[in-house]
């Protein structure tokens, strides 16, 4: 089914692009019914085709894990295999063939995955304190994902995007991080298929000469390139990983500040329409990323610049100011409900809380004492009473009250005899994994003992619904953390990784990053938030996908999974991280101010 959805999409697409052009332009949308009919066609055969992928992939994982035999399971491997190729092959083909006409539709629907594209230019007007400088960067798509480019409002000049090194996995290589790659055998590359290109032209005995910006100086480097084994292909193409093949990781998103990239306080700027990001830094100050959307519609974004004392280590100033959140999918994906809402200004943890975190936490002397053999305390944090009671009043009349919660993360624990935990040696978690099988009455209890630890200086909790989404999508409505289309390798997630059975670490994977710099909201661990997924029910929302899930709707930011606070998940994927709210002044900006 999937597969016969694919192609009746590609079929669709293609009348689409007929009807667009025989459509009169100047028509308004209540007039182009042909138009109109097909779009609507689309949007519903997307909508099925990612209900057959979950049930085709939920029937294969099955048939694998209960084959009575290798044949049978070696078959079902490669039936899997075979979708996931070809889905590799016709992924993202939707209303690609006349984009003008699929925007030109969806902005007077007022549908569409990037708002920044169907809406028109504005002015900008920014105001900060004297010592602030702000730079502009305008968001582009290149390689599949979002990334901010310096850009220029007065000549509207955009840098070309450069490779940064980010991370070096073996100390071998003659890289080091904050390397700026120029060239391979003086050939000028610019992006990872450049890079990749350049090294798939060399012979295996090859050594390549790589000229980079390394401290402000130009050097001259010689690189052996890694290959992969000769049988690598037994994965499937898209799970052979060229980081993994390299050994280094490029940053996903630079932020690289030009002369001409620095624009002047309290001067209207006209923008074209677009997504665009303002990178605000001042002396003692914590840095800001502000991303504005350039629509047309008059707007004041204000965003206080906290003092670098203000935020807590390890956290990323999400501003304050409206998003948009939700999705039109309320049934399958769970989404909220699609609109624009403000949102308050506060802090993300940038990586989720990991097992070290967790088990200092249960082992701190004013906690370790309250937790029983079984692993289960009284709560002591408000909330989490709360959350107690009200699972313990609907549980009287079959299971009897509820008085205490799983509070040490199940089949990953083990007691020592004086009652200390640790992790459990039968488990493959390390401590630098992020802390999963944990309740959300769990979470809530390290966020509260993490704020006495700290005498109440920051007020440590878990994030809600909408704060989540923010940090994850920015303000431009992108359906994934880097843009729009669903790339398997630019999160951790067992289809993207080679050989990946675990999480491994946290904030690993450079493209799994929000506009914000918050990492791993789309792989690594689903997190919890304090929301409810259905009001009045107990249910409360997990966000994310995950390092153990193949299905596609996961990775949708506006999805939502309800479970209840107490339980965890039987795949061992749920995690958390903390948010907190900046209480100091620090020094405010009226920031960007819009104007149609």
């Amino acid at each position: 089914r999937a597969r016969t959805g694919y192609d009746a999409l590609s079929g669709l697409n293609a009348r689409y692009v007929e009807v667009a052009a025989e459509t009169e332009p100047h028509l308004p949308y209540w007039r182009r019914t042909k138009e109109i009919a097909v779009f609507d066609s689309l949007r519903t055969l997307e909508s099925q085709i990612t209900r057959d992928l979950n049930d085709a992939t939920t029937a294969l994982y099955a048939a694998i894990e209960q084959a009575p035999d290798q044949r049978i399971e070696i078959a079902a491997k490669r039936r899997l295999e075979g979708l996931y190729r070809y889905l590799g092959q016709m992924g993202g083909l939707a209303l690609k063939g006349d984009i003008r006409a699929y925007e030109e539709l969806a902005s007077d629907l007022g549908v569409g995955t990037y708002a920044a594209e169907l809406d028109g230019g504005a002015t900008v007007v920014f105001q900060a304190p004297r010592c602030a400088d702000v730079n502009v960067f305008r968001y582009e798509d290149v390689e599949g994902r979002l990334t901010p480019l310096a850009f220029s409002p007065i000549s509207c000049r955009i840098a070309e995007p450069v490779l940064v090194v980010e991370r070096v996995l073996y100390p071998d290589l003659p890289f080091l991080p904050g390397d700026l790659v120029h060239t391979i055998d003086d050939v000028s590359v610019r992006t990872e298929s450049d890079f990749a290109h350049a090294v798939e032209a060399s012979a295996p005995e090859d050594t390549l000469r790589v000229e980079l910006r390394r401290a402000g100086q130009l050097v001259t480097v010689n690189w052996l390139p890694r290959r992969l084994p000769d049988d690598s292909d037994e994965f499937g193409e898209e799970l052979v990983d060229f980081r993994q093949q390299l050994g280094f990781w490029f940053q996903a998103y630079p932020l690289r500040p030009q002369p001409w990239t620095r624009v002047a306080h309290n001067t209207p700027l006209a923008f074209p329409k677009g997504s665009y990001l303002a990178y605000v830094t001042a002396p003692g100050h914590a840095s800001a990323r502000v991303p504005f959307v350039a629509s047309g519609v008059s707007d004041t974004v204000r965003l206080r610049l906290p003092l670098e004392a203000d935020i807590p280590s390890g956290f990323e100033l999400v501003h304050e100011g409206y998003a948009g959140i939700g999705g039109l999918d309320q049934d399958y994906l769970q989404a909220l409900p699609a609109g624009r809402v403000w949102v308050n200004e506060f802090a993300m943890a940038r990586h989720e809380v990991t097992v070290r975190d967790y088990f200092e936490f249960l082992n701190a002397p004013e906690t370790r004492n309250l937790i029983d053999e079984n692993g289960r305390m009284r709560p002591k944090s408000p909330e989490g009473a709360a959350i107690l009671t009200e699972r313990s009043d609907a549980s009287q009349s079959t299971v009897g009250p509820m008085e205490t919660f799983q509070v040490v993360p199940s089949r990953i624990a083990t007691r020592a005899s004086d009652g200390s935990w640790s992790i459990s040696p039968e488990s493959p978690v390390t401590s630098d994994w992020p802390v999963v099988n944990v309740t959300l009455l769990g979470a809530l209890e390290f966020a509260h003992w993490l704020t006495e630890r700290c005498q109440g200086r920051w007020n440590f909790r878990i994030p809600t619904d909408v704060e989540w989404e923010k940090a994850a999508r920015g303000v431009d409505r992108r359906t994934y953390v880097w843009g729009d289309y669903l790339m398997w390798p630019y999160c951790y997630n067992p289809r993207g990784h080679l050989g990946t059975s675990y999480p491994v670490g946290t904030g690993l994977i450079p493209y799994d990053e929000s506009v914000y710099g918050i990492r791993d909201m789309e792989g690594s661990a689903d997190e919890w938030t304090v929301t409810r997924t259905v009001a009045g029910l107990p249910y409360r929302s997990r966000r994310g996908g995950d390092w153990n899930t193949t299905d596609d709707y996961r990775f949708k930011l506006e999805t939502r999974v309800g479970t209840f606070p107490e339980r965890t998940s039987s795949a061992n994927s749920l995690g958390f991280r903390l948010v907190t709210d900046l209480r100091t002044q620090g020094t405010r900006m009226d920031s960007v101010s819009h104007h149609p």
